[in-house]
């Protein structure tokens, strides 16, 4: 089974509200959790264009499960599981292995978005529906999207290698880490 995951790379704080960008990377992977396809899409950040980002990079990389890590993208974007299922015809499994403070993420919401209300609609209704994944190293939460429970369950427990972070995640993570590092550093040096 092929996977394609999505991360989102570094921003400045100043970035914030839509006054920056910020990267979006999705990597395709092999069966044997190889990079076989990049792509990625600059967004800005807050601006409520993740899922779109995610969707588009996902219909040029190809068919395959789609892994995302959370469900903040890009800022405080709320990337809808169950839009990306519809419009690319791939089943999706949101990983959560850090903890979430939803307190907290109900205050920023409602307190920095004209649209807070409804961000936070989507991001309760995706964090309501994860169930706990046992992994070796510690409960982890996913949400299966298009893809029954056990069966995402077996996908990610084989793409689990070194952490509860499934391969392509962590190859995602590095791709869209390097490609801010990069897009910064030329921003910098250049005073663009």
């Amino acid at each position: 089974m092929n996977f394609i995951a999505f991360d989102d790379g570094y921003f400045p704080v100043e970035y914030k509200a839509g006054r920056g960008y910020t990267v979006i990377a999705g990597v395709k992977t092999s069966e044997v959790f190889k990079p076989v396809a990049i792509g990625a899409k600059p967004v800005p950040v807050d601006a409520n264009q993740s899922t779109n980002a995610i969707v588009e990079l996902s219909k040029k990389l190809g068919k395959g499960v789609i892994l995302l890590d959370g469900i903040t993208y890009s800022g405080f974007d709320i990337v809808d599981p169950w839009l990306v299922n519809k419009l690319t015809g791939s089943p999706v499994i949101v990983v959560q292995y850090g903890e979430i403070r939803v307190d907290r993420v109900e205050r920023a919401l409602r307190k920095h978005f004209r649209n807070g209300e409804e961000r936070l609609g989507l991001f309760m209704r995706t964090y309501s529906s994860m169930k706990p994944l046992e992994t070796k190293w510690r409960t982890i939460r996913i949400l299966p999207v298009g893809i029954e429970y056990p069966a995402a369950v077996e996908y990610l427990r084989k793409a689990m290698i070194y952490s509860p972070i499934p391969e392509p995640l962590r190859i995602a993570h590095f791709i869209a880490s390097a490609l801010t590092r990069m897009f910064y550093h030329r921003m910098w040096s250049t005073g663009l």
